[in-house]
């Protein structure tokens, strides 16, 4: 099997605008024509904290001589400054006084009080919470994806490609692995679309169809510090293919080749022996779903995590660990079960559970498939949602409840 893996360089050899820099250029001529023009994307771009972001520093990069941007090295240098400060998303924000006083980061202070309407400036920004914050950044972030989607269908896919590469012909590839979000792979050289997997997903023409488009960052903490920083899981691009469901057509590409049965393998996860000398205590706990152990002087703590919502890791598997003591220590094995989440899920949404309570049932299934807290973000947005339509009664009517999901999920 030939398996050609395409990344941007391909879009760009076919003299296509699928820079970063190229959208932004595009933003700026959009903002420009302002909202009386109606555009498509005018709502998406304007008082959006990624976008103002990213134009504010390629202005600054043109100006010493610099044409390129990083996205994703944008968005990991925020998320990881705010990600070491404070792990309780319940906290208040830092002021700028008590972070890193980065010129990067007081840019993004002063456009984020913008974006909030904050009429003391960046003095305002502390009186939100983190949870808060990334609220507003996820949301910004998917606004975003939308209007680069847009710019993708507008100014790459209804453009006319005249080149055609002899040496991608000759490969004869049997599938193609595609980090683009663009059919050009498809519009070019085959019609196949069965034969590509579009990775990080792929524009949509259709409006009516949900935006796939994974836009993050890579994992910018090791494997031991990772599975203890999960706020900010939903800007990482292994959360987002699982949420936005951008498949593993390739893993079936190669089952199918080696007819064999594919095997998601996990087994131990972490194999740690410790010496018994002076230990005197072992703690089991759990709460936070998480799986992770740590020694204190004298003292082990161990969350085994959670079976039925594991949180906080990107391997898939229902969590449990083994604790095994004897005169030469103790042995903390953490293991992972590989299991069908997908045919788990399936079968939930046809339980009595899921027909009795579908919201908080739908809620925990978007938990389950990110790894991370959606339920505290409900539950304010519909105390929001109750206030601005004037319903008092709490716990809330069946009737609110369900509206403000509805009015949630598609923010």
């Amino acid at each position: 099997m030939n398996i050609l893996v395409l990344g941007n360089g391909f879009d760009l050899a076919h003299n296509l605008p699928t820079r970063y820099t190229n959208f932004l250029e595009y933003v700026i001529e959009q903002r420009d024509l302002g909202e009386a023009e109606h555009t498509r994307i005018y709502e998406l771009v304007r008082k959006n904290i990624w976008i103002d972001y990213f134009v504010r520093l390629y202005q600054m990069n043109l100006l010493r001589g610099i044409n390129w941007i990083d996205f994703e090295l944008e968005i990991s240098h925020i998320l990881k400054i705010f990600d070491e400060h404070d792990s309780n998303i319940y906290n208040k924000i830092a002021p700028l006084s008590e972070l890193n006083k980065d010129k990067k980061l007081v840019l993004f202070y002063n456009l984020y009080a913008i974006r909030c309407n904050c009429p003391d400036g960046i003095r305002d920004v502390p009186k939100q919470s983190y949870a808060q914050l990334i609220e507003n950044m996820e949301s910004d972030m998917e606004k975003m994806i939308k209007a680069f989607e847009i710019y993708l269908i507008e100014k790459v896919e209804e453009k006319d490609v005249v080149c055609i590469s002899p040496n991608i012909q000759e490969v004869n590839a049997n599938r193609i692995i595609s980090f683009n979000y663009t059919h050009i792979y498809e519009k070019l050289y085959s019609g196949d679309k069965s034969k590509v997997h579009h990775i990080h997903g792929e524009v949509k023409r259709d409006a009516s169809i949900s935006n796939n488009m994974v836009l993050g960052v890579d994992e910018y903490w090791d494997k031991e510090e990772a599975h203890r920083h999960t706020n900010y899981n939903i800007f990482k691009k292994f959360t987002q293919r699982i949420l936005k469901e951008t498949g593993f057509e390739y893993r079936n590409w190669i089952e199918n080749e080696s007819k064999k049965n594919y095997k998601q393998h996990i087994g131990t996860r972490n194999r740690t022996s410790l010496s018994s000398m002076g230990i005197t205590d072992v703690y089991i706990f759990g709460h936070s779903h998480i799986q992770w152990f740590i020694q204190k002087g004298k003292k082990i703590f161990i969350n085994p995590g959670s079976c039925g919502l594991p949180m906080a890791s990107c391997e898939r598997g229902a969590p449990y660990t083994l604790i095994e003591a004897d005169e030469k220590g103790i042995t903390i094995d953490e293991r992972r079960v590989p299991y069908n989440m997908d045919e788990f899920i399936k079968k939930f949404k046809e339980s009595d559970q899921y027909k009795k309570v579908p919201v908080w049932s739908s809620i925990r299934i978007r938990e389950l498939q990110a790894r991370r807290e959606h339920l505290y973000f409900f539950l304010k947005y519909a105390e929001e949602y109750a206030e601005r339509t004037g319903d008092p009664i709490r716990p809330f009517t069946r009737e609110t409840w369900e509206a403000a999901y509805k009015e949630w999920e598609k923010r």
